[in-house]
């Protein structure tokens, strides 16, 4: 069975850093990085509404919980969310800064065994193994181009 998809919350984005979310051919950690020092939980500490509802609905018809990524993943507000209800978490984010605050508020709530923060380029990074759940920012590839482990 194919990963779930579920779209990241578009309508949280402050406007002067859509240009950065949107560009799909250059990807600039640097800029990123800066962001994240200038101004940590840039999108604050509670996940996007819209994740919650689309994870809880598919939890609701039968999406047992089970092994998720989420790219893009940021400072890790969706990541910790999901590794509060149950879900082992990959969390990956291109800015070193954003996976390094990550992991700090990680352990800071003691659930630093249910997700993995990885540095890496989500439009490249490959899971080891198949999961059940993707979601993120940019918007995650339809479930069924999604690719899958060997």
């Amino acid at each position: 069975m194919p990963a779930r998809a579920i779209v990241g919350d578009t309508g949280t984005i402050p406007a002067d850093l859509r240009p950065l979310i949107e560009r799909t051919t250059t990807v600039d950690a640097s800029a990123w990085n800066a962001r994240y020092l200038a101004q940590p939980d840039a999108w604050g500490t509670t996940p996007a509404a819209r994740i919650v509802a689309e994870v809880t609905a598919a939890e609701d018809t039968g999406l047992g919980v089970g092994t998720a990524v989420d790219l893009a993943c940021g400072d890790g507000r969706h990541a910790r969310w999901l590794a509060a209800h149950g879900w082992r978490v990959q969390a990956v984010d291109f800015s070193e800064v954003a996976i390094e605050q990550a992991r700090a508020k990680d352990s800071d709530e003691g659930r630093s065994g249910s997700v993995d923060w990885v540095v890496g380029d989500a439009r490249t990074w490959t899971p080891a193994e198949p999961v059940d759940l993707v979601g993120g920012l940019p918007p995650p590839r339809p479930a069924r181009t999604q690719r899958r482990a060997p």
